[in-house]
């Protein structure tokens, strides 16, 4: 579609482009964080390693370039967008190069109050992984951690 450009992923270099994508309903997962936005336009970051296929992450809050020009490190969260439908290469004075909270947090919003709505037992068990998650984030690895006394 475009000129690719150069960015990392779990460290290694990698190619990608910025392109507005439409979300289709093949997702990654049962519980797939875009379910909610399945037809909306996104903007999203096309990553291509080298012999594997191309993968979809979101960019509409701009941690889909963050993460690709950073480093791709796994310990940075990202949201996949499984397979959309390529519409077009999106300028680069239209990247989101910046990490825009609100986005992020309207995106998640919109996303919990889908699944707290469609299926509360799946939900719950979402935010306790969440929040395991967050803790071991705060305080170090589970694995790494000391057992109390």
């Amino acid at each position: 579609m475009s000129e690719k450009k150069q960015g990392y992923w779990n460290g290694k270099p990698v190619e990608y482009e910025i392109l507005l994508v439409k979300v289709t309903n093949r997702l990654e997962g049962a519980m797939s964080w875009c379910k909610p936005f399945i037809g909306e336009d996104r903007q999203a970051v096309k990553v291509m390693v080298p012999h594997h296929r191309p993968f979809y992450i979101d960019n509409d809050d701009g941690s889909g370039y963050l993460k690709v020009i950073g480093g791709g490190d796994p310990k940075t969260a990202h949201r996949s967008l499984g397979e959309p439908k390529e519409l077009k290469e999106v300028p680069r004075k239209h990247w989101q190069t910046k990490l825009n909270k609100s986005i992020g947090k309207a995106t998640t919003e919109a996303s919990d109050a889908y699944w707290k709505k469609k299926d509360p037992e799946g939900f719950k068990r979402v935010q306790h992984l969440r929040r395991a998650a967050n803790n071991a984030a705060r305080h170090g690895s589970a694995s790494h951690s000391k057992p109390k006394q």
